[in-house]
């Protein structure tokens, strides 16, 4: 029986920017799947994050409406400097509701992730 996979699709109008963004600053690696139109990282066993370029027309949605995901990593801090040293220091806050710290951060397009401390 072949394994179930899950997936997140991120809508996105500058593929090429943020394929770097996700590929060299979060180092996802190289994309499984990558073409002008989509592009696919593997983020876990059986989990896959996907890019998708909107059409020239279609509005992205609305900054509140969009998904956000966790990217687990041992030093959440020398992560989130390298975050500032790239620029990407808007909408870093701190956040604790789910009962442990979360570093909040957008990529190049507003889309928000969390980094999260996890013991190696």
């Amino acid at each position: 029986m072949k394994e179930k996979s899950y997936g997140i699709v991120i809508k996105v109008k500058d593929l090429n920017v943020c394929r770097s963004f996700y590929r060299d600053i979060l180092e996802l690696g190289h994309p499984l799947e990558d073409s002008t139109f989509w592009v696919a990282f593997q983020i876990g066993s059986g989990v896959m994050l996907y890019l998708e370029k909107v059409e020239f027309d279609e509005p992205l949605p609305p900054r509140e409406s969009r998904i956000a995901w966790f990217l687990d990593c041992s030093d959440p801090e020398a992560f989130r400097k390298k975050l500032v040293d790239h620029g990407y220091i808007r909408n870093c806050t701190c956040a604790d509701k789910a009962g442990f710290p979360l570093l909040r951060f957008t990529d190049p397009e507003g889309n928000p992730f969390y980094l999260r401390t996890v013991k190696e």
